[in-house]
């Protein structure tokens, strides 16, 4: 049973203070049912990049490739498990490359964790670092700056 949960925290600087009071309710049996029954590990998202959608990411990429922008896209490990629909993720694949597409949705090693997670859809720094390192390490077989590919 919860009566009362209540959570302040006051940023001081770059120093976060939680100030946090809690009656009759243990913390994490609180966050562990946020996270109850949000996981759809065999579920696929529907289809969102339509005609209109397909054109806007289209002029995007025709900008950044005229300023010589470094795109990378990455499709977040959301803590619902929830797959990008195919269709979607070839979209971006064609349009971008599908060296710069990395799609993290679906079952993963960070969402079968809650403690991973703020909320279904917000993951910790730690994560992001993960994500972060994944993303831009190069693969084998990728030129890096400075590889005149003269191998």
């Amino acid at each position: 049973r919860i009566d009362c949960c209540l959570f302040r925290f006051h940023f001081l600087g770059h120093i976060l203070h939680p100030f946090y009071k809690v009656f009759h309710c243990d913390v994490f049996f609180f966050f562990g049912r946020v996270f109850e029954g949000v996981q759809f590990p065999d579920s696929v998202s529907p289809p969102v990049i339509g005609a209109p959608q397909r054109e806007l990411l289209d002029s995007i990429r025709s900008i950044l490739a005229r300023q010589g922008t470094f795109v990378q896209i990455v499709i977040s490990p959301l803590y619902n498990q929830i797959r990008l629909n195919p269709r979607d993720l070839q979209c971006l694949e064609q349009l971008f490359g599908s060296d710069h597409v990395t799609d993290f949705s679906g079952p993963n090693r960070w969402n079968t964790d809650y403690h991973n997670y703020y909320e279904a859809s917000h993951y910790r720094p730690n994560v992001a670092v993960e994500v972060m390192e994944e993303v831009l390490t190069p693969s084998p077989g990728i030129y890096t700056e400075g590889d005149c590919g003269d191998k």
